[in-house]
């Protein structure tokens, strides 16, 4: 993986590490806010999860396995394991950085998105 992809990733999963140890409470990681349809917690469950799948398992080779009904399901996970799975985000990102399937992806990534910026605006 690219370093900086790499270092932004980590220290934006350590950010939201910091932000879920802030909450006053397990249970308000739960709550359910007007117009917003996923609690925090499940959106943590998500990220991480995501992550461990794509950057670990898929381009890292780790044998990380994903439920992502879980992910959305699941309700009152308490704070300790929603943090297990941020560090193991955390985990995947480096898995992922050290393997050139990595970059390949990203070089593929890139390659097809300025491509099509370029078919939109006309350009070959």
């Amino acid at each position: 993986m690219k370093d900086w992809i790499g270092m932004v990733m980590t220290r934006e999963l350590k950010a939201l590490r910091r932000e879920v140890e802030s909450y006053p409470s397990d249970a308000e990681l739960w709550e359910s806010v007007p117009g917003i349809t996923n609690p925090g917690g499940n959106l943590i469950l998500h990220l991480a999860g995501n992550i461990q799948y794509f950057l670990g398992a898929v381009l890292g080779g780790t044998d990380y396995k994903r439920y992502r009904d879980a992910e959305f399901g699941s309700r009152d996970v308490p704070r300790e394991d929603l943090l297990r799975e941020i560090d193991g985000a955390l985990a995947a990102v480096q898995a992922g950085s050290r393997t050139s399937r990595c970059t390949s992806a990203i070089t593929s990534a890139r390659s097809t998105t300025i491509a099509a910026s370029s078919a939109a605006r006309g350009r070959p």
